[in-house]
């Protein structure tokens, strides 16, 4: 690439010189396929500069992809629809085949639901996701359209089956699995101990006859290895599948106990970290789907096949059927996918992924993405098209994106603290104290960004002497205090508005009284201990929480 020649190749772009943009590509030593430090493409510019032709030859000519995102996930279709390019908007829902209406943005789950897993029953939809040492422990949500999802109930909710205390962040319950067979749900996962417990993991399955529960006490699989799932062959056996490699052993009927030892069907195709395996039986075929590569960076989908569970499995001529290759684009960390065939017809596929906005931070953690896939005239599976992970889905229904705030079952009860996912790269969160001169007013109270109990950020007030302080303080894993005011005794009987402001990595903190405007007071920069990437301790791989603490 001659530096002179792709300078001014942007430039080109930029200024609307067509015949300029033809005569470097094709005859320059260029590179159109770049992306400036936004992770956006020639086609952004174009887009913007709402030059149909130059969109077309970059598009059709170039091969340029219209539903590229850059940090933001926002693509060249989606600039088109917000500037009111008429013209370009007709062009892009006909090369992509989906109309603005249509466009839906991956995530689909944002925020801290890792390793997720679906299945579908009838018109409705069922995920489970890790909750690690959160009780009550693994959320079910439900969806009709696999875009707008709502928590109903969790695998275990009865504090008597289980102690969530004592476990150290990161532990807990890891990538559950839910299954339906014979009209009862059944929900598996690994329980990870903590290092130097006599048994480090163990398998736990679950099951209720209503997707939101209650389920049944957990029986224990007592068998070494994570990411557990079910498979419910049609000749009535129940199998559990887990790794290293992908290892199955068969059930009683009741899938309450081990009937064979367990043996390898396949190691996996990368052959590293082999997990997260998925049987699917179509056509006469047993297929295979794993997550390889470990869970950060070069995470993969990749998939076997066999006629039989007692003979060879041959991999997929085109794995990895979904990985991230390009460092900078919006989705990261892409893997642990699971196939289910929707009511209208069409395979999708759920899988995590993270996003980093340009950084090395995963911002919202490990969250869900889901894609269409295919199959093709060999049998095999397609992901989004051989594309890569999709930055934006067609929707599969037509229903409408619904905003909601967090309520009721959204909550974890952790350790006095009330919390709930981060699913706003951008927001605010607001909590009120009203300030009286009673004594327990002076118990600890305020809000906090919190990621696990060595990572963590608290806004609020805390008695010093007999005077209330406002106070922001940070343990990233050293404690100390960033800021500080005591509060005028003449506020008693106030209402105090605290606020903190997410901007990606960066919190604002303010603070007004009786809902006057805000007085911004403070500005952390780089919260990176919030991420999973932040510190090397212990495992971490959830993702930013927020919440109160203290009497309400």
């Amino acid at each position: 690439m001659n530096d002179l020649h792709q300078k001014n190749l942007i430039e080109a772009v930029k200024t609307n010189d067509l015949e300029n943009v033809k005569y470097y590509i094709e005859y320059g030593m260029t590179e159109p396929a770049v992306f400036d430090e936004m992770h956006r493409s020639l086609l952004h510019t174009a887009t913007e500069n709402a030059n149909y032709d130059m969109v077309r030859y970059l598009t059709e000519r170039v091969g340029l992809n219209p539903l590229e995102g850059d940090f933001n996930s926002k693509t060249p279709y989606d600039i088109a629809i917000e500037m009111g390019f008429t013209e370009l908007i007709s062009y892009f829902a006909k090369i992509t085949d989906m109309a603005p209406s249509e466009i839906i943005h991956n995530p689909v789950r944002p925020g801290f639901f890792p390793d997720p897993s679906i299945v579908a029953v009838g018109e409705d939809y069922y995920m489970v996701n890790s909750s690690f040492i959160y009780f009550p422990c693994i959320p079910i949500s439900h969806s009709t359209d696999l875009i707008n999802w709502e928590i109903i109930g969790y695998a275990i909710d009865n504090p008597d089956y289980i102690d969530m205390s004592g476990y150290d962040p990161g532990r807990g319950f890891w990538a559950p699995d839910i299954s339906y067979s014979d009209g009862r749900f059944y929900i598996t996962a690994t329980l990870r101990e903590n290092d130097g417990s006599e048994v480090v993991r163990h398998q736990i399955i679950v099951s209720s006859d209503k997707p939101e529960g209650p389920y049944s006490k957990p029986v224990f699989i007592e068998e070494d290895g994570i990411d557990p799932s079910l498979f419910h062959d049609d000749d009535g056996k129940h199998y559990m599948l887990l790794n290293r490699g992908v290892r199955i052993l068969e059930l009683s009927s009741d899938l309450s106990e081990v009937i064979t030892p367990p043996r390898l069907l396949y190691y996996g195709w990368n052959k590293h970290a082999t997990e997260g395996p998925h049987l699917l039986k179509k056509d006469g075929y047993y297929y295979l789907f794993m997550a390889e590569g470990g869970t950060g960076d070069g995470h993969m989908i990749t998939c076997a096949r066999s006629r039989s569970l007692n003979e060879p499995f041959e991999p997929c001529p085109h794995n990895p059927l979904l990985t991230q290759r390009d460092p900078m684009a919006p989705l990261q960390r892409t893997g642990h996918g699971k196939p289910f065939l929707a009511h209208n017809g069409k395979w999708y596929i759920t899988f995590l992924c993270s996003r980093k906005l340009g950084t090395k931070y995963s911002v919202l953690g490990r969250e869900t993405g889901i894609s269409e896939m295919t199959w093709n005239s060999d049998g095999w599976p397609v992901i989004n098209k051989g594309n890569g992970p999709p930055t934006v889905i067609k929707n599969p229904f037509g229903a409408k994106l619904e905003e909601k705030e967090p309520s009721g079952l959204d909550y974890f009860e952790h350790e006095g603290l009330k919390l709930t996912r981060q699913t706003k790269i951008d927001f605010t969160a607001r909590k009120d104290i009203f300030l009286s001169n009673l004594e327990e007013e002076y118990v600890p109270r305020g809000m906090i960004f919190y990621y696990d109990d060595n990572s963590f950020c608290t806004y609020g007030l805390t008695r010093v002497g007999t005077d209330l302080q406002l106070q922001i303080c940070e343990k990233d894993p050293v404690h100390r205090i960033s800021w500080r005011m005591f509060i005028n005794p003449d506020r008693m009987g106030q209402t105090l508005n605290l606020y903190i402001i997410s901007e990606g990595l960066n919190k604002v903190f303010a603070y007004g009284f009786n809902d006057a405007p805000m007085k911004k007071v403070a500005i952390i920069r780089d919260m990176f201990y919030l991420t999973d990437e932040g510190l090397e301790l212990g495992k971490r791989f959830t993702g930013p929480l927020y919440g109160s603490y203290g009497p309400e």
